[in-house]
């Protein structure tokens, strides 16, 4: 009732009102992929999450002031498992990561970038559907290795294999890809390896 009929209402109430719709849903519509899914591959959605972002998307697909953005692992210093790389070290505590969990993450900063950019731009685009991801496939751990490279301490790592049950919602790979974030930013997105040296550098830590 909230994330499908009350959303898709909402929705609808601003369009009516002339408003333009940036709807941030996930890669998860995808499902399990290993060897790339891009803005017109076919969807797959993985558990109830990503059902009801599917069946949002599927209302509007045909109104040209609504825009879908399909979310990769949004990246910053400040998300919840940088964070938590960042106390582990801070208290010399062993960071325990699942893996294996593949994602093509990307920078919050160019996610805030094609934001802009789109809704600078809006009529010039005639797809509906962006996939807003980083260009290399990592896991968590590549993550936590990136993290030691950046701050120049190896840090402390216990590897854990995710029980079957977590994947049913959260596959251990997507491998999602774009034809069109490159156009839109104007420029390839940033590696995650540079975009956490630059928050770190811009953050002072």
């Amino acid at each position: 009732n909230i994330n499908v009929t009350s959303t898709v209402n909402y929705i609808s109430r601003m369009v009516e009102r002339g408003a333009k719709v940036l709807f941030f849903s996930s890669d998860l519509v995808y499902g399990p992929n290993e060897t790339g899914c891009y803005e017109d591959s076919v969807i797959n959605p993985a558990g109830e999450y990503a059902l009801m972002k599917a069946e949002v998307e599927n209302q509007f697909m045909a109104c040209k002031d609504f825009k879908i953005f399909r979310l990769s692992y949004v990246f910053s210093i400040e998300d919840k498992y940088t964070l938590y790389l960042r106390n582990c070290y801070t208290n010399n505590k062993i960071a325990e990561i699942f893996h294996p969990f593949y994602r093509n993450a990307i920078y919050a900063d160019d996610l805030i970038a094609a934001i802009e950019e789109l809704l600078a731009n809006w009529d010039r685009w005639g797809n509906t559907i962006f996939n807003l991801c980083g260009k290399d496939l990592i896991s968590r751990v590549d993550i936590a290795n990136f993290f030691s490279q950046t701050i120049g301490v190896q840090l402390q790592q216990k590897i854990i294999e995710p029980e079957p049950e977590f994947f049913k919602a959260r596959p251990p790979t997507i491998n999602m890809k774009s034809k069109y974030l490159s156009m839109l930013l104007k420029r390839e997105p940033r590696s995650i390896k540079e975009a956490m040296k630059r928050d770190f550098e811009k953050s002072g830590i």
